[in-house]
């Protein structure tokens, strides 16, 4: 790795080799010792992984960064086993592919910071990763919907992010101990299936599974040091996405937007103890699924309301802000 300055440019990059192996065999423990079935996989790489990124000063309070670099994404030992197990999510029935293989992932992105205050901040990046070999999910029309694991030939997103840390303060005084946080993150994602696994796939291009096209996150929090006190309000938005790809005609199955409301409140007590008060899901919207626009199933989480006390045996002071 390397760290290099030059007037208002920095430098950063670095390299690292990777020997990665990763063997899972599977086989029936009643089998027949003359005559084992047995399904092995086994794959070994040795990679070569590099990032460089530069940072341009274009002021003492805004920087413009840059990067590329080279990541990698392995399969689970579980996607690799070649038996049918039940998901602890959902209660599915899943199926490994022991031939699956490792996905390659290059990233560029470039980022744009403005440090406004020492705890403001507003920034916007533009971000593009290409993948190689993605792993997919995808669903086989058993009676049960089972799910299963496959190699895409490649896949690409392409999105930009927008930060905001900011203190109220600048619209009154009397806002001073106010302050919001807001991320916005639009991802455009397409993947492509190899041609030969028309047969078994609905469709060869489509949105990456599982990748939301809009997500949003909000805190609105309330810091009144004299006191140590801390509340916070959080908003989650993620747009609708793929959580299951159809097989053999079948449509792909979508989950639809969620919007996800939580506040927290938090309250130091000396310099040991603290208190938290924690109301989770307070919407309680439903989780919808459709497949082919009919709805395939639905369910709420439910609110949660819990209170917890905690106590620093290391007995650190108060530093100025109050911790979830």
């Amino acid at each position: 790795m390397a760290d290099l300055s030059i007037n208002r440019w920095r430098f950063i990059g670095g390299i690292r080799i990777e020997s990665d192996s990763q063997f899972v065999e599977t086989r029936d423990p009643f089998e027949d010792e003359d005559n084992p079935k047995r399904v092995s996989s086994d794959l070994r790489h040795i990679d070569t992984l590099g990032s460089i990124g530069a940072i341009y000063r274009l002021n003492l309070k805004m920087k413009l960064r840059g990067s590329l670099s080279r990541t990698l994404n392995r399969p689970q030992c579980r996607e690799l086993a070649a038996r049918e197990f039940t998901d602890v999510v959902g209660g599915r029935s899943v199926l490994g592919h022991p031939f699956l293989e490792r996905a390659v992932i290059r990233n560029f992105d470039v980022r744009w910071e403005w440090f406004v205050g020492p705890t403001e901040l507003v920034s916007a990046s533009f971000f593009s990763k290409k993948f190689t070999q993605p792993i997919e999910r995808f669903i086989q029309p058993t009676s049960q919907l089972r799910t299963s694991f496959l190699n895409a030939d490649s896949a690409r997103n392409t999105g930009i992010e927008v930060d905001l840390r900011k203190n109220l303060g600048f619209l009154s005084s009397n806002l001073d101990l106010f302050n919001v946080y807001a991320n916005y993150t639009f991802v455009d994602s397409e993947v492509q299936i190899p041609r030969e696994q028309l047969n078994i796939l609905t469709s060869l291009v489509r949105p990456l599974a599982g990748h939301s096209a809009h997500v949003f996150n909000g805190i609105f929090e309330f810091d009144h040091l004299p006191s140590r006190s801390l509340f916070r309000v959080l908003l989650n938005f993620q747009g609708a996405r793929i959580t299951d790809v159809g097989a053999l005609g079948l449509p792909d199955i979508y989950q639809a937007g969620y919007l996800r409301l939580d506040a927290n409140y938090i309250q130091k007590l000396g310099n040991r103890w603290g208190l938290k008060f924690s109301a989770l899901n307070l919407l309680d919207r439903p989780h919808e699924y459709t497949q082919g626009g009919e709805l395939q199933r639905a369910y709420k989480m439910g609110r949660s309301i819990s209170i917890g006390i905690s106590y620093n045996f290391y007995g650190e002071g108060w530093t100025g802000r109050a911790q979830p």
